[in-house]
């Protein structure tokens, strides 16, 4: 049975990745790397150079994942898993994840992910019948718990997953990509199922901030994307209205948060401006076909 991790990476601190792809060996996962920094030579990585692939500049998540998960397939892979640069790999991964898993089901398996920073555990999502996301925390549970959207980091799912659901959307670039893709996964009876007796720390990047509020602020740079794309999934007629246009909302509401309380005011505005403009024209597209 193989086993390929797709580890997409920006800019990484080489020991802790090539301390992260040893961990994976230890557990029967090969590694496949997908750097998207620009100039980038990642040396000593206890991989083969087929395995790593430069794209040079950034392309975003979902096109380096779509990289990763081709050069897995055409590797041979039985199971295809996700993993940030910065992920602590679990001892009981491969056991828990992988291990007496049929690969000619079709199924897609998450761990418990942990804020590193905070400790606290960052939620998957169960669907209402109206198409709203509604938090779903799976830490110290017995059994194993069916959910609907889960986020990439730490998942696996077989390989013939990708056959039937797509690769991830690229168009997105990076927000949104994982519950697109999951959306997707729903439409044609997949299932996501978490083990809650795997818990991955991962840690939040891209200056994360918390406002008095409630809420986070990231970057100008993700505030054009949280802003652009939940007009994009208002396109897709496998993601419900409701869901897409709740995100409309609290995108709006962050956006307002991030002019008010963060620290690059002017470019958090002209960003999500920016992003609202750009979404709302590809809709409007959209629907003249």
């Amino acid at each position: 049975m193989r086993v390929i991790a797709v580890i997409i990476t920006f800019h990484p601190e080489l020991t802790a990745l090539q301390k992260m792809i040893c961990s994976l060996k230890k557990q029967h996962i090969n590694a496949v790397v997908v750097d998207n920094s620009p100039n980038q030579v990642l040396l000593d990585l206890p991989i083969p150079k087929d395995n790593i692939i430069y794209n040079s500049q950034n392309l975003g998540i979902a096109k380096a994942q779509n990289l990763g998960i081709e050069n897995a397939l055409n590797q041979g892979a039985d199971f295809i898993c996700f993993f940030d640069q910065d992920s602590k790999i679990p001892e009981n991964f491969y056991s828990d994840m992988i291990y007496g898993k049929d690969p000619q089901v079709n199924s897609v398996f998450c761990p418990v992910v942990i804020d590193e920073k905070t400790g606290q555990e960052l939620p998957n999502f169960k669907l209402s019948k109206f198409g709203l996301g509604q938090k779903s925390y799976s830490r110290g549970l017995e059994s194993n718990l069916s959910v609907d959207l889960a986020i990439s980091s730490g998942s696996v799912a077989t390989a013939n997953v990708f056959k039937i659901a797509g690769l991830m959307d690229d168009k997105l670039f990076i927000d949104l990509v994982d519950f697109e893709w999951c959306f997707r996964c729903i439409k044609y009876s997949i299932p996501i199922i978490c083990i809650p007796t795997v818990e991955l720390l991962h840690s939040i990047g891209d200056g994360k901030s918390k406002v008095p509020l409630g809420g986070s602020i990231h970057s100008p740079f993700r505030t054009y994307y949280k802003n652009r794309n939940p007009f994009y999934l208002l396109s897709k007629s496998h993601i419900p209205f409701l869901y897409s246009f709740k995100l409309i909302l609290s995108s709006n509401i962050q956006l307002f948060l991030s002019v008010v309380f963060g620290k690059n005011k002017w470019q958090h505005f002209i960003s999500g401006c920016k992003g609202i403009h750009d979404g709302l024209t590809f809709l409007i597209k959209k629907q003249k076909g």
